[in-house]
């Protein structure tokens, strides 16, 4: 595949060259035209050397799931897609930790597992920094942060802030939840009228 941007002379040559291929060459620049410019049916910047390439490619924007797994159904653009999913019904393991020796069906899955033992923590929560290296742990930890907001608790989302409102008037003791501040602060009163 040659650029428009690049093959003005050479395309020059081959329409004095010949004159059969000018119908052909002219199509072929008009269409590849298009990608410079705004006439894209899809917002893409994929290129392709293979037309059945492309096609394939075309089904991802178009919706279009040509390939249907016979056990339950599902339908998928790609074929590769399709034959990935056909490992969860049968069972298949392909992909194998070197390190504990247990085996997946997907191949990200296996790349999952390995951040357990490396200790990569790739997930990070952008409420309170605690990492996870696995995103359905990042998204239960999640819905803990989304749950406390709702109740209002104002009081646990303190504890990551170190807002601590509560103050004591005999020492200067400060504290994130009242419960604590009370439960200190009566602890300290009978301390200090037993030694008087």
């Amino acid at each position: 595949m040659i650029c428009c941007v690049l093959s003005e002379s050479i395309l020059t040559v081959r329409y004095k060259n010949t004159h059969r291929r000018k119908a052909v060459q002219k199509a072929f620049l008009q269409s590849h035209i298009r990608i410079h410019t705004v006439e894209k049916r899809f917002k893409c910047d994929a290129a392709f050397s293979q037309k059945v390439s492309l096609q394939s490619h075309i089904r991802i924007h178009t919706g279009e799931k040509r390939f249907k797994c016979e056990i339950c159904d599902a339908c998928f653009s790609q074929k590769p897609s399709l034959q990935s999913h056909i490992r969860i019904h049968t069972g298949e393991k392909r992909f194998k930790c070197e390190i504990c020796d247990n085996a997946f069906s997907q191949k990200a899955s296996l790349q999952s597992h390995i951040r357990i033992h490396t200790g990569e923590k790739r997930f990070k929560c952008e409420i309170c920094d605690a990492a996870f290296s696995q995103k359905p742990s990042l998204q239960s930890h999640i819905r803990i942060h989304t749950q406390l907001m709702k109740s209002g608790s104002s009081s646990h989302i303190r504890i990551h802030t170190g807002e601590k409102p509560f103050k004591c008037e005999i020492c200067d003791a400060a504290f994130s939840q009242n419960a604590c501040f009370t439960v200190t602060y009566l602890n300290r009163l009978r301390k200090n009228a037993v030694q008087l």
